[in-house]
This record gives structure tokens, C-alpha cells and sequence, in this order.
């Protein structure tokens, strides 16, 4: 019991740490799309495509990275649940919140930025990184349960991670 809430206590601090963060993992992965997106609008074929370019990337990028976070996390909860003496749902249900908190974080981010309203708002309205972010959600909810149930894809995509086995 006692070894179960610590292991609970050690992922809710990751989930804090995660969430914090998150903006700014998020962001840095998404960078590259944003960068080609940058400025681009919808007034001519050259420049939706480049949006639309800039937004694959982007979500491709935000989404390596938060699954890259819910990597690490599935990865921890396996080595906690085989410690004798774990109860193991707890641990996985704690381990979920945790997985999705740095996509979940940027997401909270964002929306704060949007509630500020102004000029930076209407900006980031309209940017490629921030159209992106549901998408990067749905990726770390549907990623953990792949990574949970198919461990395999886990290591192909992040065997350089250290822990990830």
C-alpha cells in the first residue's frame, strides 16, 4: 500500500512537471511547421499549401514529442507495477493523467493566451501550432493505450530514450 501511493506521488509530480512544460515541449516540436507556415494565408494556392504544409509538420512534431512524454511515463509504470505489493490500476489510471499532461498542458496554455484577447490572441488564433494542439491531445490519448497494449511500438518509435524499453 504504502509503496503504491508513493509510486502515485512520484507520477502526480511528473504530471505537474509535464503540464508546466508541456508549452514549451509542444512548441519546440511544432517549431519547424510553424516556421514554414509563417505569415502564410489562404489568398493564393502557394500559400494554403504552405499552411497546410506547415500544419502537417507542426503536428507531426508536437505529436513526436507529447508521445515521446507518454513514452517515458508508460515506460516508468511498467517498472512501478511489478514492485510486489503495487495495486496496479491506481497506478496506470494516475499513469494516464500523467501521459496526456504535457498535451493537455499546452493545450491550457492556449487557451489562456486566447482568453487575454488583443492583437497576440487573434495571432495565435490563427497559427498553425495552436490549430494543432486537439490533434496532439488525440495522438497522447490514443498513443498511451497503443504503447500500454503494443509495447513494441513504443520501443521501435523511442528506443533512444533512456528507460524505454
Amino acid at each position: 500500500m504504502i509503496s503504491t501511493l508513493l509510486q502515485i506521488a512520484v507520477l502526480i509530480a511528473a504530471m505537474i512537471f509535464g503540464s508546466f512544460m508541456g508549452t514549451i515541449i509542444t512548441n519546440l516540436g511544432g517549431l519547424p511547421g510553424a516556421l514554414i507556415a509563417l505569415k502564410a494565408n489562404w489568398e493564393s494556392r502557394w500559400q494554403a499549401a504552405r499552411w497546410i504544409i506547415g500544419f502537417i509538420f507542426t503536428m507531426v512534431g508536437q505529436s513526436y514529442v507529447a508521445l515521446a512524454w507518454v513514452a517515458l511515463v508508460v515506460s516508468a509504470i511498467r517498472s512501478f507495477v511489478n514492485v510486489p505489493d503495487v495495486w496496479a490500476w491506481p497506478v496506470w489510471i494516475v499513469g494516464f493523467f500523467t501521459a496526456i499532461s504535457v498535451a493537455a498542458g499546452a493545450n491550457r496554455q492556449s487557451i489562456q493566451e486566447q482568453r487575454l484577447g488583443g492583437e497576440i490572441a487573434e495571432i495565435a488564433r490563427k497559427g498553425v501550432q495552436y490549430q494543432a494542439l486537439p490533434g496532439t491531445g488525440i495522438a497522447s490519448v490514443i498513443g498511451y493505450f497503443v504503447f500500454v497494449f503494443f509495447p513494441n511500438f513504443m520501443s521501435l518509435m523511442f528506443g533512444w530514450l533512456p528507460f524505454v524499453d
